[in-house]
């Protein structure tokens, strides 16, 4: 079936049949043509041409005197204006970035009064028909900026109010890291499985930085062809092949000599074991492009690569019993205690072609292949007492293809359509599979087979998008598109069957389970064994499809106003049931995401003065999110059926006696079966979606300065959290009425009380949660114009929720509410939350030549919570607040130290023979050495004695790189 949607798909796509779309990566110029009294000129001809392809767009102004070329390929343009009787006008480099709606304005004069120059096209710093907020990443800022790892997609952090949020994602204000969307050629690079860009956050990168011309971000997009996506809205292009060959080859080199030691912290015991020893990265590459058939056909081709070699010495806390744990077992600390090797392989192969079929029609092919490996990449220092023999081999490979097909149907009908297939494999590979998961404390020795390890995930995605537009008349322009998509997922995902062991009591507690002393009384230890038992292995295959669709109208009101509205609608399905358990589906408990949703949306500016020079933007809308498939993996894999997930007590029959002692499938009595935990989706479960409105106000103090101010405010509802719904509580006194504790909280009995007893934890995805932000920010830019340029933003925030989990799948305390009788009682400020955040980036052309550039970063300390480190409440979760000097806590009270980081580049091109050229590039990160130091001390249990001290630096010392590149 779904082979034949796809060569139907492609027959659409090769006949230029008209349909619908999504995202545009092209740009439109808008144009009026008047004579030197100001009077509007019907009939003339525009001819816009390509400097570097040599393609042409013709059009011919209405009666008005205006003229429309949309879906422009984006690059440096000519524009010529002919019409009987009046002089020619000629102007070039005109450009034309992505996204860039130019309203641009030619002057004719009568044939005897004019004069036979070419003019210098000249973009207005103001585009007054985008009602988006939008910062744009051109060509200048990706080829001369410094990135530490060459990922394009760093530069996100650059851009105003854009934060660092879990898993190396990003995530801007009052949203979360899951809900962007990375498009790449207006197709998507997603992970629909784990709510991230394909080929994961830990991969240096999945496009060449050579690759990509230039992208911009949008952090509230109130056009309907917005989707998948509430948060950020990261659109890029990449480059095409021009009427000459070009080509480069670049290598940049770092080694342990060009990088500092972290600094020292307040408080860091294991600071020098901390240290990366024997350390190398090199990352090179080439790109060559060019003409196949002049003014037709073109290519573009690269490579990039990353070499990374280097070392970690892993170290367990030397806390009470840690000697005695070393003597008595030296194997364990022989398997996990040294320097390990640690690696990042990285290769990406791109290639593209572009063919100008016609005047009216332009077909683009791209492929990008990449493929990465890490020797003990799994959990990359976490923590420094994470043991060797608990990290794991990650791989990552991934293909994508894009056909995009633009067509001009008349001179007001256009469209632009893509397909696109994509795949990709995720397998993880355990160091051991010996030896069951063992934590000591809070972590202060983790070592064996790793309780999520082995796994992995194929995910294939076959996408269908295209946008039709239709300019009705001056003033009105229709949009209206669609995109269907199939997901096809492979999962495994065995988590704990290997068996784990938590020691919360520390190193005395496992020396004691290890004693073979009859005596001993095992119910006295603090401990829990957690094992999984599945009669398919783990694996769930299953399908999803998207359909989105939209309708929009752009309204020119009057000469000054501009609007735009219209509504979305996305809905995401599965092909099965999510959770096939009978027993939960006869309690109905068997929710799934929603599948149908509207989003109107409005977005207006008013240029004040009528030219271009002082704008006002505001817009408002909804913008829906998907549900990452991992959630629904979850739900079908621990359903009580196709893996049952136990916890065993000391004093249980089966609880192991060693570190190999593994309960087999066999011991386990059916007449006598031990209640799994299960994950279900609530029957209510929506999707989620964020209420968002900005106001914006933007002035061009001249030809290369313009400021500006937005306003934004954010309001997140039905955010995903869990919830365990089979708790019973706590009665000792058998009154009927739930114990509470000194502080007022409900106690609950989850070891013995479960409402069905058939199960334990009925760990439920709710999505109840919500969220609320607002934030300021001031900015100013310049363009390069005597030799320099610069663009600053200052953002004031605020941002507060009931939980900032990205997509949490944990059966611990991760994404739980402390209080499960009030879910709003852990509304606090959010993770991600930064009151204060300051950015400035500058390049200058410096004496000799030689460039200066780089950027500027502060963060305002984050919040965080201290936590007791007990069950406090009974609940079954290690997430309640500490009690200090008899205060109840609460979440994300305290904060911890700012954030700053500079970093720069400078380099110099030397020209030689003709378009040669060789650059030397000296990169420096962190040139201010700032240790960014931070806090893991905060749990009270643990922690009390040097709570809140500043136990680790930032692992970005001070660093250098150097590189050099070869032009063509």
């Amino acid at each position: 079936m779904k082979n034949r949607i796809l060569m139907f798909v492609l027959g659409f796509l090769l006949c230029g049949v008209t349909a619908f779309a999504q995202m545009s990566t092209k740009a439109t110029v808008n144009g009026l043509v008047v004579d030197d009294q100001g009077t509007a000129l019907p009939g003339v001809t525009v001819v816009l041409t390509s400097m570097e392809q040599g393609t042409k767009r013709t059009v011919v102004t209405d009666a008005n005197g205006k003229f429309r070329a949309p879906f422009l390929p984006l690059g440096t343009y000519t524009v010529d204006a002919s019409l009987p009787g009046f002089g020619t006008y000629n102007a070039k480099d005109l450009r034309l970035g992505l996204g860039d709606i130019v309203n641009y304005k030619i002057t004719m004069k009568p044939e005897k009064l004019a004069e036979s120059i070419v003019v210098t096209a000249e973009k207005p710093l103001i585009e007054t028909q985008k009602v988006d907020v939008t910062a744009s990443i051109g060509d200048d800022y990706i080829e001369n900026l410094p990135v530490q790892g060459r990922d394009f997609k760093d530069f996100v952090l650059l851009t105003p109010g854009v934060t660092e949020a879990a898993g190396e994602r990003v995530a801007g204000i009052g949203t979360r890291g899951i809900m962007n969307n990375l498009q790449i050629d207006g197709a998507g690079y997603n992970s629909t499985f784990f709510g991230e860009q394909r080929g994961s956050t830990r991969i240096p990168f999945t496009f060449s930085q050579e690759t990509i011309k230039e992208f911009n971000v949008v952090s509230n997009g109130y056009s309907s062809k917005y989707g998948d996506a509430s948060g950020l809205i990261i659109n890029a292009v990449t480059k095409s092949g021009s009427n000459e060959y070009h080509g480069s080859v670049h290598w940049f080199r770092q080694t342990d000599s060009m990088m500092n030691a972290n600094a020292p912290s307040e408080y860091n015991p294991l600071s020098l074991s901390m240290r990366t020893n024997d350390f190398t990265k090199d990352q090179f590459g080439f790109t060559l492009s060019g003409p196949i058939i002049k003014d037709k056909l073109f290519f573009f081709v690269g490579y990039d690569a990353q070499r990374r070699d280097s070392s970690f010495f892993w170290k367990f806390n030397e806390k009470a019993g840690y000697d005695a744990f070393a003597a008595a077992f030296p194997g364990i600390i022989a398997a996990n205690e040294y320097a390990a090797p640690e690696t990042e392989d990285n290769d990406v192969y791109f290639v593209k072609l572009d063919w100008q079929i016609n005047d009216n029609h332009r077909l683009s092919l791209r492929v990008n292949r990449q493929e990465f490996e890490a020797q003990n990449g799994t959990n990359s220092h976490r923590y420094v007492t994470d043991g060797v023999t608990s990290n794991g081999l990650e791989v990552d490979n991934s293909t994508s293809v894009v056909l995009e097909l633009t067509s001009i149907l008349s001179d007001n009908m256009f469209n632009e359509a893509r397909v696109q297939w994509s795949q990709e494999n995720r397998p993880r590979y355990a160091n051991t599979t010996d030896t069951m998961e063992v934590n000591i404390g809070n972590y202060d020795a983790y070592f064996g087979q790793n309780n999520f390890l082995p796994n992995w995930l194929n995910e294939t995605i076959t996408e269908f998008m295209d946008d039709f537009t239709w300019a009705i008349s001056d003033s009105h322009t229709l949009k209206v598109g669609v995109r269907y998509a199939t997901y096809d997922y492979d999962d495994m995902f065995f988590r704990y069957g290997g068996g784990s062991m938590r020691f919360y009591g520390g190193y005395n507690d496992f020396l004691a389970w290890m004693d073979d002393d009859p005596t001993n009384d095992p119910g006295r230890y603090d401990m829990k064994y957690t094992q999984a038992f599945s009669p398919i292995g783990g694996i769930v295959k299953y399908s999803a499809d998207e359909m989105d669709a939209y309708i929009q109208d752009s309204w020119q009101f009057n000469a000054k106003t501009f609007v735009e509205y219209g509504f979305r609608y996305s809905s995401q399905k599965f092909d099965k049931m999510i959770n096939p358990n009978p027993e939960l589906a006869a309690l109905g408990l068997e929710g799934t995401p929603d599948e149908d949703n509207i989003a109107p949306r409005l977005g207006i500016t008013y240029d004040i003065n009528g030219d271009g020079t002082d704008l006002i933007r505001f817009g408002a809308g909804l913008f829906y999110n998907r549900t990452p498939s991992l959630l629904v993996a979850n739900a079908m894999l621990t359903n009580g059926i196709n893996v049952i997930r136990n916890d065993f007590r000391p004093g249980d029959a089966l609880f192991p006696t060693d570190l190999t002692d593994r309960i087999l499938p066999s011991e386990l009595d059916p007449q006598n079966p031990y209640p799994p935990d299960v994950f279900v989706f609530s029957p209510d479960f929506q999707n989620p979606y964020v209420f968002k409105t900005s106001l914006s106000y933007e002035k061009a103090l001249n030809d290369v300065w313009n400021v500006g101010v937005d306003l934004k405010y954010t309001r997140g509802y039905h955010f995903e959290r869990k919830l365990d719904t089979n708790l019973g509580i706590m009665d000792e006194d058998n009154d009927g009425v739930q114990d509470v504790d000194a502080y007022g909280r409900p106690l609950w009995d989850s070891r013995h009380n479960r409402p069905n007893p058939n199960f334990r934890k009925i760990m439920t995805f709710m999505s109840d949660g919500s969220s609320k932000a607002s934030s300021i920010t001031f900015r100013a830019s310049k363009k390069f114009s005597d030799r320099w340029s610069m663009f600053a933003s200052y953002t004031l925030s605020s941002s507060y929720d009931v939980d900032t989990n990205e997509r949490s799948v944990s059966s611990s305390g991760s994404g739980y509410p402390t209080n499960p009788a009030n879910l709003q009682a852990d509304w606090g400020r959010s993770d991600y939350y930064n009151k204060s955040q300051f950015k400035f980036s500058w390049t200058v052309l410096l004496w000799y030549d030689i460039r200066f550039s780089g950027y500027h970063r502060y963060y305002s300390g984050r919040p965080y919570t201290v936590t007791s480190g007990y069950d406090d409440n009974g609940d079954g979760f290690y997430n309640d607040y500490a009690v200090i000097d008899g205060v109840l806590g609460s979440r994300n009270t305290y904060r911890q130290p700012n954030f700053n980081q500079t970093d720069i580049r400078l380099s110099r091109r030397f020209n030689f023979m003709k378009h040669h050229s060789i650059e030397i590039i000296f990169d420096m990160f962190n040139v201010f050495d700032s240790s960014n130091d931070y806090t893991t001390m905060t749990t009270y249990r643990y922690d009390a004695a040097n709570l809140g001290a500043l136990d680790r630096a930032s692992l970005t010392p001070r660093q250098y790189q150097l590189g050099i590149k070869y032009r063509f």
